[in-house]
C-alpha cells in the first residue's frame, strides 16, 4: 500500500512503517506531494480526520503550510475541533469547501495509478536526474482521474511511419521512470543499450531516444515488445506511436528491433 493511500486510510502502524530513520529521507517521504494534484499525506489525514496520523506526520516534519495545486492546505481541510487543535490553528477557522467530500482521486481507489514512493525514499540521485533531463517535468493537473499525455516533438522516423488519421488519445498512466533495454533481432542475450523514459512519454519519443542515444541502430526497423518471463513477442503498430510507453511496457519488458530494408 502506498504512502498517500495509507495516510488517507487511517492505519497508523502502516504509516509508521513508511518513515525512514534517516532525517533527510524521512522529510522527503513525509512531505511527498502527488504530482497530479499536490496533495500530501498530512492533507489526506486531515481530510479523513485521522488525528493520530496527522500528529505523527507533524512530529516527523510534515509541512502544515504546504499548498495543493487548487489551493488546499491542511488547515483549510479541517473538519473537527480536535483536528484543528492538533494542527494548532485558530479554532474559529471554518473548513473550506474547495474539495468535495464525494470526490476521491483515482490514486486513492486504484493503487496502480499512484507513482511508486521508493524513488522518494531512496532520495533523488543527481546523476540519474542528469541522465533523463530530456523528460519534461510533470505539470500541475486538475483533480480529474484522467490526464492528457502531450505528444513530444515529431522525429524523422516517426514522420515516415505515422499517418495523418491517427489522433492522440488520453490515457490514465501512473508517472514513473522506466528503463527500456533495446535488443536487435538475432542477438539474443545481447543488448544494444538502454534508454530511460517516463511511462507517460509516447512510443514515438522512445523511438527518437533509441535513435539519438544508442549506437549501431539500423535506419529503419519494426518495434517488438518482448516479455522475458512469458517469452512473448508483441509487435507495436505504427498507428500506436501516440500511445504512452507505460501502456505497452511493464517493468522488465524490453524492446526488440527488427531491421527493415529501406524503401
Amino acid at each position: 500500500m502506498e504512502f498517500l493511500q495509507t495516510c488517507g486510510g487511517g492505519n497508523l502502524a502502516a504509516v509508521e512503517q513508511f518513515l525512514p530513520v534517516d532525517a533527510q529521507k524521512r522529510d522527503a517521504v513525509v512531505n511527498y506531494a502527488h504530482p497530479m494534484n499536490g496533495w500530501t499525506g498530512l492533507m489526506w489525514a486531515v481530510k479523513r480526520n485521522h488525528v493520530d496520523i496527522a500528529q505523527l506526520l507533524l512530529k516527523n516534519g510534515a509541512r502544515i503550510d504546504a499548498v495543493s495545486y487548487k489551493g488546499d492546505t491542511a488547515a483549510s481541510l479541517c473538519s473537527s475541533e480536535e483536528m484543528r487543535a492538533a494542527l494548532n490553528v485558530d479554532t474559529q477557522i471554518k473548513p473550506t469547501d474547495k474539495s468535495s467530500d464525494g470526490f476521491v482521486p483515482n490514486y486513492m481507489v486504484d493503487v496502480s495509478a499512484l507513482p511508486p514512493l521508493d524513488q522518494v525514499m531512496a532520495g533523488v540521485d543527481k546523476d540519474a536526474t542528469h541522465e533523463v533531463k530530456h523528460v519534461n517535468p510533470p505539470m500541475p493537473q486538475s483533480n480529474a482521474p484522467v490526464t492528457d499525455v502531450a505528444a513530444p516533438p515529431v522525429s524523422a522516423f516517426a514522420l515516415k511511419h505515422s499517418t495523418s488519421q491517427v489522433q492522440p488519445t488520453p490515457f490514465s498512466i501512473s508517472v514513473e521512470m522506466r528503463e527500456i533495454r533495446v535488443q536487435l533481432s538475432g542477438q539474443a542475450g545481447l543488448y544494444a543499450g538502454a534508454v530511460f523514459v517516463r511511462t507517460t512519454d509516447t512510443i514515438e519519443e522512445l523511438v527518437r531516444l533509441v535513435q539519438s542515444e544508442l549506437d549501431d541502430i539500423p535506419p529503419t526497423f519494426k518495434l517488438i515488445r518482448a516479455d522475458p518471463d512469458t517469452q512473448q513477442f508483441i509487435p507495436i503498430s505504427k498507428k500506436q506511436f501516440h500511445h504512452p510507453v507505460g501502456l505497452h511496457f511493464a517493468k522488465g519488458n524490453y524492446l526488440r528491433l527488427r531491421p527493415e530494408e529501406a524503401k
